[in-house]
């Protein structure tokens, strides 16, 4: 049993796990990919600290966060929160970030998948994710109409439920849960955790059915698609 502090959410069915692609040849499961995302007091890794680790499994789809309450245990949630992580790794589990290179430098580990390479090609908030997926939605061949307007019902109340970013996390954490002891301060910072995981998720499924849009399209059009294509896919996915 953990010391620290763990909030365990399932994830509502949401429309985004429909398996669109049933009857095509790479059908997308999903079965062993994790979104990870962390909260720290800061962007310097020799100075700041993690204070909240959350992982999603997609295939359970059952977000994990938990929550370092007292920071002089830092080292021991840091040493927690790397031997979680490798562990699933090491199972063979595919791990996934919103710019990865945040978390290999604060956890020190290598080969975390980045989604915003694949979604953005290059840096990008994810402040600006929410208005991304909507236009990928709307604009979707695949996506059935009736699951096209319950993802942008879900996204708009979901996005609505966040009502922090990244950069109040650290002023949260020191003045109002440190100082006065404000649990809403901490339940704020893990809600922000978590529905930047479910982003992310999206975010990772968006990414899957653009490949798989591309591939269909060749496949009907040409009968045919690149082998390049098949294998980039099936190693992602």
């Amino acid at each position: 049993m953990s010391e620290f502090y763990k909030v365990v959410r399932k994830v509502p069915k949401l429309p985004y796990f429909y398996n669109t692609l049933e009857h095509f040849p790479n059908a997308i499961f999903f079965e062993d990919h994790y979104i990870l995302d962390i909260e720290t007091t800061g962007l310097n890794n020799c100075r700041d600290i993690i204070i909240c680790l959350g992982l999603l499994d997609l295939k359970k789809s059952i977000a994990t966060i938990w929550f370092l309450e007292n920071p002089r245990k830092h080292e021991k949630f840091y040493k927690f929160c790397r031997s979680v992580v490798i562990s699933l790794m090491q199972q063979g589990k595919k791990i996934w970030a919103y710019n990865s290179l945040f978390e290999e430098t604060f956890l020190r580990i290598k080969g975390i998948n980045d989604l915003m390479l694949y979604w953005h090609g290059g840096r990008a908030k994810m402040d600006y994710c929410y208005q991304d997926i909507v236009i990928h939605l709307k604009n979707s061949k695949i996506l059935p109409e009736n699951i096209k307007k319950q993802l942008e019902e879900f996204l708009k109340g979901f996005n609505d439920n966040d009502i922090i970013s990244g950069n109040d996390v650290p002023k949260l954490y020191f003045y109002d849960w440190l100082i006065y002891g404000n649990n809403e301060a901490k339940m704020k910072i893990i809600n922000h955790n978590y529905c930047d995981l479910v982003k992310e998720a999206l975010i990772l499924y968006f990414i899957a059915l653009s490949f798989t849009e591309a591939m269909r399209y060749l496949l009907e059009r040409f009968n045919y698609y690149p082998r390049i294509m098949n294998k980039i896919f099936r190693e992602l996915f």
